[in-house]
């Protein structure tokens, strides 16, 4: 959870945070229990579209319906919306798994997505098509190379081969920084 601001102990109108965040599948349905209680909602789906907000209250075993609809504020004809470093469940700082990452970011439309998990070569792919998504995302397969002593470099287009002991990853321990790029170059899908 994410404070907004810092609480103070007499005034509870401070005391507010993120209580959860849920995305949609493709066919633009979510549900989501919640505590008994007064929230606001917002509801967004990227830079393209504008926010929207509702407030509900929550009584205990209520049902709580609504329809939203958000409109589209930019269009941007030609041009493809993109993030190029995204982590999931096989990087070692993310535990979001493959299926909830790529939802999350189809959620804020994002079209092109790059996999730069730490030391790990991730092909998205198979989740974009699992959760019906690839109407509106591709997937790029990288990685994202993490050493001790010369820092994280990021690569793709990558081949997806990935090996049991390495992940696909380049094994970078004691490797001069030149040569840790011609391995990551030698893996690139295209030359």
């Amino acid at each position: 959870t994410s404070d907004f601001e810092e609480d103070q102990k007499d005034d509870a109108s401070t005391r507010q945070y993120i209580e959860a965040v849920t995305y949609s599948g493709a066919e633009g349905e979510l549900s989501k229990h919640l505590r008994p209680g007064e929230y606001t909602l917002y509801f967004s789906r990227g830079p393209e579209y504008g926010l929207e907000t509702r407030e509900v209250t929550l009584e205990a075993g209520e049902t709580a319906r609504m329809n939203i609809g958000l409109e589209q504020v930019i269009e941007t004809p030609n041009y493809m919306s993109a993030d190029l470093h995204m982590h999931a469940a096989g990087s070692i700082d993310s535990g979001l798994n493959y299926d909830d990452r790529v939802i999350s970011i189809a959620a804020e439309d994002v079209e092109v997505v790059v996999s730069s998990d730490h030391n790990y070569v991730s092909n998205y792919l198979p989740y974009i098509q699992r959760n019906g998504l690839e109407p509106w995302m591709q997937s790029v397969v990288g990685v994202e190379l993490t050493t001790f002593e010369f820092g994280h470099f990021n690569a793709f287009p990558l081949d997806y081969e990935v090996g049991e002991i390495t992940r696909g990853s380049v094994p970078w321990q004691r490797m001069p920084p030149q040569s840790i790029f011609d391995e990551l170059r030698s893996q690139g899908a295209i030359s």
